[in-house]
């Protein structure tokens, strides 16, 4: 941490769980504009409380971004398989649809919630599929085409 401060320059970088930190910045009476998390939720035990937090820690008209896996998604089935463990808990721990994410989020209290699902491109979907049904070729084979 102090390597991360000293290289940037800054002196508001913290090490702490989202717990400790929201206690830090209640103390503080800290609040902000932009709140972050992606790939973050889905991992949650505690997701309302999670999400909660997060929107007390808003200035009003403050802002979060983020992402979740969509388990509506072309790809769900293809990538969440039976015998994997990735999806399950202790990995993660939910599964969002969209109306289930924007369901939670306004249990949670926020307003004015947008939530979208961007295009995936059409042209990258064969190299998505092949990197996930045999990995990472590119570095398993030096072949020389030429």
């Amino acid at each position: 941490m102090e390597a991360v401060k000293r290289n940037l320059g800054v002196d508001t970088v913290y090490a702490m769980s989202l717990e400790e930190f929201y206690h830090f910045a209640r103390e503080r009476n800290l609040k902000f504009d932009v709140i972050t998390f992606f790939e973050v939720l889905e991992h949650q035990d505690r997701p309302m409380e999670f999400l909660r937090m997060v929107r007390e820690l808003l200035n009003e008209g403050g802002y979060i971004g983020g992402s979740v896996p969509n388990r509506e998604s072309f790809f769900a089935e293809i990538l969440i398989r039976k015998d994997s463990l990735i999806d399950y808990p202790p990995h993660h721990f939910l599964r969002f649809s969209h109306k289930a994410l924007e369901n939670a989020l306004k249990l949670a209290g926020f307003r004015d919630i947008k939530v979208f699902q961007p295009d995936f491109p059409r042209k990258e979907i064969y190299l998505f599929v092949e990197k996930k049904l045999f990995g990472n070729l590119d570095n398993k084979y030096n072949i020389n085409l030429s």
